[in-house]
């Protein structure tokens, strides 16, 4: 296996202060990814605030590569910016 890191951040585009159901929709958008990433064998970490996502993709290059496209394309997600993406040892 090709072992692979990718951090980047994106603007949270459901993102409402005011809205009731942020907490909700957040906290669906961290099971779904959780979900997600332990089928493709991706681990990392998923930060996020009402405005802002930030998340460390660790796996397979392919699998992560993946994962980060259907993130980009996911319309809660806006401007999405890689910060890194390079190879790692384990």
């Amino acid at each position: 296996m090709y072992l692979f890191r990718l951090i980047y951040y994106s603007r949270n585009a459901a993102a409402n202060s005011d809205d009731p159901k942020l907490r909700a929709e957040l906290k669906n958008i961290l099971q779904v990814a959780k979900r997600n990433n332990m089928a493709q064998g991706v681990t990392g970490a998923l930060l996020f605030n009402q405005v802002y996502f930030a998340q460390v993709l660790e796996g397979d290059r392919k699998a992560v590569t993946e994962t980060f496209c259907r993130i980009a394309k996911d319309p809660r997600h806006v401007d999405p910016v890689i910060l890194d993406a390079r190879p790692i040892s384990k």
